[in-house]
């Protein structure tokens, strides 16, 4: 039996080499995982869609605590108050991609429904053409096949914009930009040009 100590920098090396393989999103949910199965102490919540099955136990925990946190879809939604339903897409696979308990990088027509149902929207006539009607505004870009993941111009208008002010402030400024009295000048400087020529 050997009683070696395991020396640290080697098993450094095997985790950087085996997660070399990985995104970047799915290295930190490997080390996520690998953290809580370790016991290090309270981690963000594991992601149970994605690859393989890491501990159903902590699947069944992230269940429970999706609808009692600050972070559950339901507030963010309110918080975000999107204006149509193609925001609404932005909004829910933003949400899923950097807020929920459980992140994932793309939704799907399930998550888009569950997400109405969670948090009290109007069901879509058509959920499948709601996301595509996002990727032709630009919010989403398509994924696997059904998949939709939120790109840059969705990160801003759910991050930057979207708690409704934005775009009520944009109309507003449009509107004070508009009334510009400009006549009335021209037309005092006409009459004394007028008055000079006769004399």
């Amino acid at each position: 039996m050997s009683t070696s100590t395991p020396d640290e920098f080697d098993a450094l090396r095997t985790i950087v080499k085996t997660l070399e393989a990985f995104g970047a999103h799915d290295q930190s949910r490997i080390l996520r995982w690998t953290a809580e199965k370790l016991g290090l102490g309270e981690v963000a919540h594991p992601v149970s869609s994605g690859s393989g099955a890491p501990a159903p136990a902590a699947a069944g925990r992230d269940t429970t605590k999706v609808s009692g946190t600050a972070t559950d879809i339901k507030s963010f939604v309110a918080q975000k108050k999107p204006k149509n339903d193609s925001q609404f897409a932005a909004v829910v696979a933003y949400y899923h991609r950097f807020e929920a308990p459980e992140k994932k990088d793309s939704i799907t027509q399930a998550d888009l429904l569950d997400a109405c149902r969670l948090a009290v929207y109007p069901r879509p006539p058509a959920p499948g053409q709601t996301l595509r009607n996002a990727v032709n505004a630009g919010l989403l870009d398509r994924a696997d096949r059904g998949a939709y993941t939120v790109n840059s111009v969705g990160e801003n208008l759910v991050a930057v914009t979207l708690p409704g002010d934005g775009t009520a402030s944009s109309d507003s400024s449009a509107r004070q930009r508009a009334p510009r009295k400009k006549r009335p000048r021209d037309n005092t400087k006409a009459v004394p040009k007028r008055a000079t020529a006769k004399k």
